[in-house]
């Protein structure tokens, strides 16, 4: 069962910048750059970890990160943003939409998550997107880290202006 399991999720972690709260000019040298690093891990149902994944990326307080899911019992996508202002708390915003499957064959039903974690630079934050100890099948565990980013921020380029978009609870398509 862990060897299935530890493919649940195994490429699952694909950082995308979600573009949706566009800057007119994100080149000012005034504004900082932040550096936020994720490490995803999935757990078992005795809360065992059957696959770790990190990414790190660079953004701007106000834009959001895109973590895309597909795995065999969770999908979906989730969405951190970073909002880091002068002389105020610094949150970290974190959305979610995601399919949670007991089994790979069966129908799921779909989460959706919003929720607002305050945090501290270099601070390691835990974020259980379907809860800590409330889960049938799967969970997931994503450690998150900001920090500032001291090099010279790059450019968005078009090809990441893209958002992975989930499929609506709606949809009732064949499985992908």
């Amino acid at each position: 069962m862990l060897k299935g399991l530890s493919a649940v999720c195994l490429s699952m972690l694909a950082l995308v910048p979600a573009f949706s709260q566009d800057r007119e000019d994100v080149s000012n040298p005034a504004e900082q750059a932040y550096v936020l690093s994720v490490t995803l891990k999935v757990l078992d149902r005795d809360s065992a970890v059957t696959a770790t994944n990190q990414a790190r990326k660079v953004t701007f307080s106000g834009k959001p990160i895109g973590i895309k899911i597909d795995g065999r019992t969770i999908q979906g996508v989730v969405v951190f943003t970073v909002y880091a202002e002068k002389n105020r708390p610094k949150v970290l915003l974190t959305q979610a939409q995601l399919l949670v499957k007991e089994d790979q064959s069966k129908e799921g039903k779909w989460v959706t998550i919003l929720k607002s974690i305050p945090f501290t630079l270099d601070e390691k934050v835990e974020f259980y997107p379907l809860g800590k100890d409330n889960f049938s099948a799967n969970n997931l565990l994503f450690e998150l880290q900001v920090g500032l980013y001291t090099g010279t921020p790059p450019q968005p380029t078009p090809a990441q202006q893209t958002v992975p978009q989930p499929t609506p609870p709606y949809d009732t398509g064949s499985p992908r």
